[in-house]
């Protein structure tokens, strides 16, 4: 059996998430800069956590979401390289 989400709802759900976990990963990043740590860093680290998810939730579902992938990796090249990089796999690395 396949892992690609079958029904309507469960594809709608995991697209879905990707504007909520956004959401998180700001708020958290608003939390770490009251504690001092950089805006900059925050904001890598923001779009780093959210290229993952959105790697991870289009390479799952198929249809429209799987288009939007492709359109996405189309337009990369009007976009400046410090926005676009973290959607490439090789920018940064992330460290652990």
């Amino acid at each position: 059996m396949s892992d690609l989400p079958q029904s309507a709802v469960a594809r709608t759900a995991k697209l879905a998430a990707l504007p909520l976990g956004y959401a998180g990963r700001t708020a958290l990043g608003l939390g770490k800069r009251a504690l001092g740590r950089p805006a900059e860093l925050i904001a890598d680290e923001v779009r780093t956590r959210t290229a993952e998810q959105l790697f991870k939730v289009l390479g799952e579902l198929k249809g429209g979401a799987m288009k939007i992938g492709q359109l996405l990796s189309v337009l990369e090249s009007a976009l400046p390289p410090a926005v676009i990089g973290p959607y490439r796999g090789s920018w940064p690395p992330r460290s652990t």
